[in-house]
């Protein structure tokens, strides 16, 4: 994952943020707990596609994505109870 880093009771830990060109997405920072944050696909063609939809030319070297950047279709629910 792509991660920022920040101190927590004196030691750095890393925080993801999500690589989308223009997001602000991270962990730390967010108010909206249904954010996830997804890392890339290790499938050299699956990954390839996210790369291209980013929009961003340079990535770091564990990058992902925040959930905001997916269809409800793109997530299985497992284990999930809701209130219907």
């Amino acid at each position: 994952m792509h991660y920022g880093l920040m101190t927590y009771r004196g030691h750095r830990v890393k925080i993801p943020q999500c690589v989308a060109f223009g997001c602000s997405n991270q962990a730390k920072n967010r108010k909206d707990t249904s954010i996830s944050f997804h890392v890339f696909p290790k499938d050299n063609r699956l990954r390839s596609v996210w790369i291209q939809a980013v929009g961003r030319t340079s990535l770091p070297r564990s990058p992902c994505l925040c959930s905001e950047y997916f269809d409800a279709y793109c997530f299985e629910y497992t284990g999930v109870e809701t209130s219907e």
